[in-house]
């Protein structure tokens, strides 16, 4: 894996406390930017989920985890086209997603199917 620097995502303006949902942002914005910066932007998040600080994170980023961070990769290669890098992450992830958080699963799932769809 790709080792990024302290500080990388200061460059896109995000503040470091908020680093794991801060790079969800960044990867949103990389949709537009294309592939590259969103495969930077993958392994900054995903290097990002790994580290562990004393200080608590913010009470709103509670929920990002590498499930999460999985389904972001997916959601990231479905939107930009490329659907055969993004089906694998969206099915490793949900085949772990609980049951109980249906809104959220629906939600990815529908990820999901459009990817089957720009598949073919």
């Amino acid at each position: 894996m790709e080792v990024f620097a302290p500080g990388a995502l200061s460059a896109h303006g995000i503040q470091e406390p908020t680093r794991k949902l801060g790079t969800g942002n960044v990867l949103e914005v990389d949709f537009v930017i294309g592939l590259r910066e969103t495969d930077y932007a993958l392994g900054v998040a995903e290097e990002a989920i790994h580290e562990h600080s004393d200080e608590p994170g913010p009470d709103w980023a509670y929920w990002v985890d590498l499930d999460e961070i999985a389904i972001m990769t997916g959601r990231c290669w479905a939107e930009l086209h490329r659907p055969l890098r993004g089906i694998p992450a969206l099915e490793d992830a949900l085949a772990r997603y609980d049951d109980t958080r249906a809104r959220d699963k629906a939600l990815y799932l529908s990820w999901l199917a459009a990817a089957y769809l720009d598949a073919g």
